[in-house]
């Protein structure tokens, strides 16, 4: 609260909840970036289960985090689709639980999920993750 210099409370609880979000990420966004550039050789490094993996042969990863962000969203504009897919799925997951039926169909259609992925992936040809 101290933070945020009493404007969440003098404010609407929305526009209060939107504050608290904002300096959240922002705060998430200094730590990171902190650590990225304090870090390098831990955040560069990848690892696939207990061993290192190495990015493109012998040099190691880059450093990744939020500095680095923009340049691997240029890089791999996929991912630009699954940032877009996820802010759909939030905003539907919003409109799904203001529905008094929402609260219920959610849990139920991620416990079947669970049992028709294992055979989608199996047809898709997708290796265990595991």
């Amino acid at each position: 609260d101290t933070l945020l210099g009493g404007a969440a409370r003098r404010s609407t609880p929305r526009r209060s909840l939107i504050i608290r979000t904002a300096v959240s990420a922002l705060q998430c966004l200094a730590v990171l970036s902190a650590l990225q550039l304090c870090m390098p050789l831990l955040t560069g490094r990848q690892y696939r289960g207990p061993l290192e993996k190495r990015c493109a042969g012998v040099r190691a990863c880059p450093p990744q985090g939020p500095l680095s962000m923009l340049s691997a969203l240029l890089a791999h504009p996929l991912l630009w689709l699954n940032g877009l897919l996820a802010l759909t799925y939030h905003v539907a997951e919003i409109a799904l639980l203001r529905n008094p039926w929402g609260v219920l169909l959610k849990p139920i259609a991620s416990l079947g999920a669970t049992f028709i992925i294992e055979p989608v992936s199996a047809v898709l040809g997708i290796a265990d993750a595991s």
